[in-house]
């Protein structure tokens, strides 16, 4: 479970790691439905949102630095705090070139820590804080950018920070509902039918009843999503039949047919 929510970084190890740092978390009984518990401890499902995220930080370090230097690291913390705004994620822009700004006060970081719960930004949270307790902001080096701390602490409640997008929420729980069948237990979708299970689970964030999505859209984010995971093998109905790249050709093939 630490492993999972350290992986993850969502809301959910937001919740628990303070917890689950603790050696009595099982003291506390905690109880889940099975099948949440499968899902969230799936060891290839949550590589993959790890993967993603230094996927994602590297490609931006790449962009921000011209120079030779390269990561040796084996493993880096998704936000690195003495290089990247608190606020926005940005890496500074050029190599040897100093945050604009840190946390050099405890009433700075007060304000911060009371504005992200007004707000109730778990993002930020997730950053400033381990668990339930506050970071020492002051003695972490955490930085920012002037322009975006400014920005943020004049944010109202009534303006608040966007909300999810529907269509990322609803590509979530697609995943979560595939991805032990998809990668575990050898199961087979076929394009259009998880297309439209995910416009059903779009019209529940919605009012609009008849959301539109098309299935090259879906095909690109399972794609970007599972990468080489998973194959899409062209089907006799006119879609794509999508399945684990563990599968021989033979259980492939027998699959298919049977859909």
């Amino acid at each position: 479970m630490k492993n999972a929510a350290e992986a993850r970084q969502d809301v959910i190890a937001f919740r628990l790691m303070s917890d689950l740092h603790s050696d009595g978390f099982l003291s506390f009984r905690p109880m889940w439905h099975s099948q949440c518990r499968n899902r969230y401890l799936l060891k290839k499902s949550y590589e993959l949102v790890a993967q993603k995220r230094l996927t994602s930080f590297s490609a931006t370090s790449a962009e921000s630095d011209p120079g030779p230097s390269k990561i040796t690291r084996s493993c880096i913390d998704p936000f690195q705090k003495k290089t990247m705004c608190v606020i926005c994620e940005k890496v500074y822009g050029h190599v040897g070139k100093k945050p604009t700004s840190k946390v050099v006060t405890h009433d700075r970081a007060r304000s911060l820590m009371e504005k992200a719960k007004e707000l109730n930004d778990n993002g930020l949270l997730l950053r400033i804080c381990h668990g339930d307790s506050p970071v020492d902001m002051v003695a972490e080096d955490i930085c920012y950018h002037r322009e975006c701390m400014n920005k943020y602490m004049a944010t109202r409640c009534a303006d608040n920070i966007p909300l999810p997008d529907i269509y990322d929420v609803a590509f979530q729980r697609l995943c979560n509902e595939i991805d032990i069948p998809l990668l575990c237990s050898g199961s087979g979708y076929l394009l259009s039918t998880l297309c439209m299970t995910y416009r059903n689970m779009l019209e529940l964030h919605t009012s609009n009843d008849d959301m539109s999505y098309k299935s090259m859209y879906l095909r690109k984010r399972l794609q970007a999503h599972y990468g080489s995971n998973i194959v899409f093998f062209p089907h006799t109905s006119g879609t794509d039949f999508i399945y684990s790249a563990s599968l021989s050709v033979g259980d492939v093939l027998a699959k298919a047919e049977d859909i």
